[in-house]
């Protein structure tokens, strides 16, 4: 699934559309005992409900590809052989209306989640008519060109609310407002199949996980037999150790560090209208930091530190930079510089001491207030 499908399928997801025709739940404890489990027909849902769960499942299939939301691909063996991938077909196939299936389903989730306080899991089944793509591009409404069938699960943490002061209108008075048990938004979540080419794809699963740590567990293998994607934050890690070791010879100076995430840039401007995430292969990281300055044929291991470093993966542009600006540490002091601002900064050796010095041609301000730099 790729952006341009991502946001095709975004679009329905709102009460005029009607994309969601039934709603399944359970809520368990800590313990993981089912307090409750229902089911109901979408259209049954009073307004002010459907609103917020249309929220909860518009935000699993709305995190941005390559870092909260994963393409996550079943391989031929898991697809005959596991049954996560035959229970989600069979529930999709029959409508959330099979509460045996459903039952199998919770259990196994609630199984294999780890046990960090009461959730509720929420099983959504929609349909969306594909309208045709005519030749200009426009989507034909009025003609359909398939059915997308698919399945969206949001795992919701429940928590006790935050005790405050409310004011009461009946009694026209201030009180201590009452606790009760709040539904928040989800942590986890998936999308089957994927909707790719504005056609299902049975044999992938979009996996969401709002942080890292929820992507890296062994959820998603344990559970759906599908291998975990690296998350954007190991990705930068990965890659911070790829430069640091490609570089040990003759060690990285500032301009070089700055070259690097000036040439990531522009290769993800390049991409920008790509539908899918912009990803670097070995190959072309190699010639990101050859542009740079990086003399990586000091670095006869190459191949071998890429592989150690990230698995032989390619690596998603915008999980790798350092946005916009450039982050300087030393200790507990940072710095952090627009890139284009990169010119003023240099180091330099003085005294016998390595120093870090910034251009100052202009007014400086300190916690805004006015400072001068004074001749000693």
């Amino acid at each position: 699934m790729n952006k341009k499908d991502q946001a095709e399928l975004k679009k329905q997801f709102n009460r005029k559309n009607k994309c969601i025709s039934r709603i399944c739940g359970c809520y368990f404890d800590i313990d993981g005992n089912k307090r409750l489990t229902y089911g109901s027909s979408f259209l049954n849902i009073p307004e002010e409900e459907d609103i917020k769960y249309m929220k909860i499942l518009s935000t699993v299939i709305g995190g941005r590809l390559g870092k909260l939301l994963h393409n996550c691909a079943y391989d031929t063996r898991e697809e005959m052989h596991g049954d996560m991938h035959r229970l989600l077909t069979g529930l999709r196939d029959s409508e959330l209306k099979d509460e045996g299936l459903l039952e199998v389903f919770y259990d196994r989730m609630i199984e294999k989640l780890p046990k960090e306080g009461n959730y509720l899991i929420l099983l959504a089944y929609g349909m969306y008519d594909v309208p045709k793509k005519g030749d200009d591009g426009f989507l034909q409404r009025d003609e359909s060109e398939s059915v997308y069938t698919y399945l969206v699960c949001a795992v919701c943490p429940v928590n006790l609310s935050d005790g405050a002061l409310s004011y009461n209108e009946e009694s026209n008075a201030i009180e201590s407002r009452f606790r009760d048990w709040v539904v928040e938004m989800p942590e986890r979540g998936f999308l089957f199949p994927a909707f790719t080419d504005r056609a299902p794809d049975i044999h992938t699963l979009m996996y969401y996980a709002k942080k890292g740590e929820k992507l890296t567990d062994s959820f998603l293998t344990e559970t759906f037999g599908l291998e975990t994607p690296a998350p954007d934050k190991e990705e930068r890690e990965n890659f911070q150790q790829l430069v640091t070791g490609v570089s040990r010879e003759e060690g990285m100076s500032i301009d070089v560090a700055n070259a690097i995430q000036n040439e990531l840039a522009l290769a993800i401007e390049a991409h920008k209208d790509d539908a899918a995430p912009f990803e670097l292969d070995k190959h072309e990281v190699k010639n990101v930091l050859e542009r740079s300055g990086v003399d990586v044929s000091a670095c006869s291991e190459f191949d071998e530190l890429y592989r150690d470093c990230c698995k032989d993966r390619p690596l998603t542009a915008e999980n790798i930079t350092s946005g916009k600006k450039l982050d300087i540490r030393i200790r507990d002091i940072r710095v952090s510089v627009p890139r284009e601002s990169a010119d003023y900064i240099e180091t330099r050796i003085i005294d016998g001491k390595k120093c870090l010095v910034i251009t100052a041609d202009e007014d400086m301000e300190v916690n805004g207030v006015p400072v001068e730099i004074r001749e000693e």
